[in-house]
């Protein structure tokens, strides 16, 4: 099994860290098989709002609306990446049913553009107070855009 992980890492033109997070990742979702998920420092939620909603937050009444830049700071793995990963590896079994997202350290403020509230009868969506002051900060849609997917929230 090193030896494909090594293989996939050179045909794929991964850093030694890029495979790092491609393992902790997987080992992330593998929460049914093994016990790493709750000693491993990721967190993930789905792409789809509705299956976010259904399956990651159940009990809860807010759902995080964030989006994914372009910083150094954005530690994030898809699982459709995994899925690829397991498959070049001959790895059988993996199913990316959720559509997710994996935040390593889940230290992700700069990307968060509000919160969904939502109650029995409706959803309510709360902006960023920071993203407004961004907005009348901007001189152009597209300089807003363009801060955000370089930086994120200010």
């Amino acid at each position: 099994m090193i030896s494909e992980i090594e293989s996939y890492r050179k045909r794929n033109g991964k850093s030694y860290y890029d495979m790092y997070i491609i393992l902790l990742c997987w080992l992330h979702t593998m929460q049914d098989v093994t016990s790493y998920q709750s000693i491993i420092p990721c967190v993930s939620t789905s792409l789809n709002k509705r299956k976010a909603q259904e399956y990651f937050a159940k009990d809860s009444k807010y759902t995080i609306v964030a989006f994914l830049n372009n910083s150094e700071t954005c530690n994030v793995v898809y699982t459709k990446q995994i899925k690829r990963f397991t498959e070049c590896v001959g790895v059988k079994g993996f199913k990316d049913i959720h559509e997710e997202v994996i935040f390593l350290d889940c230290i992700f403020p700069q990307n968060i553009l509000g919160v969904i509230k939502k109650s029995e009868t409706e959803e309510e969506f709360i902006v960023n107070p920071h993203v407004l002051e961004m907005i009348d900060e901007s001189t152009s849609f597209n300089d807003l855009i363009s801060t955000l997917l370089d930086k994120g929230v200010k």
